[in-house]
């Protein structure tokens, strides 16, 4: 990939807060968005992502989490609650449905996907904010737990 190519997905020093169970993938990921441009804060599970959500007061700017982690819903509804606008990019390697109404207004990237979508999602999710469109909030829309 060329260099001018990534420049126009250079972060500007936005914080992601990456929720995955799998350390390669948490590690990877951190990795790629640090060295362009973005601050990393990660952990393997919901109540990790709470506690460093509080412990930054609430300054993250997006929460790029694997869909199926348990406890998550109940975690994001929590943050949404405190910033209505927060950015939520899910992943999963389960493949989405897009026929399910929960599902239909929030960005996912589908396992494995590359740095374009990767940075492509992540400019949308920034751009756009809450994950979930039309106020809703992420616990009534979705529930996993």
């Amino acid at each position: 990939m060329r260099r001018d190519h990534i420049l126009q997905y250079q972060g500007r020093g936005e914080t992601v807060l990456v929720i995955d169970p799998d350390k390669s993938v948490r590690n990877l990921l951190y990795e790629i968005l640090k060295l362009n441009g973005y601050n990393i804060l990660s952990t393997d599970n919901a109540h990790g992502g709470e506690r460093l959500y509080w412990m930054h007061q609430g300054k993250i700017d997006l929460v790029l989490a694997d869909l199926w982690v348990s406890g998550l819903s109940t975690t994001l509804a929590k943050m949404l609650h405190f910033k209505p606008n927060l950015s939520v990019l899910f992943t999963t390697h389960y493949g989405v449905n897009r026929t399910n109404t929960a599902l239909v207004d929030m960005m996912v990237l589908e396992k494995p996907f590359d740095i374009v979508e990767l940075f492509g999602a992540l400019k949308v999710s920034l751009r756009n904010g809450a994950a979930v469109a039309g106020g809703t909030s992420i616990q009534s829309r979705v529930s996993l737990d």
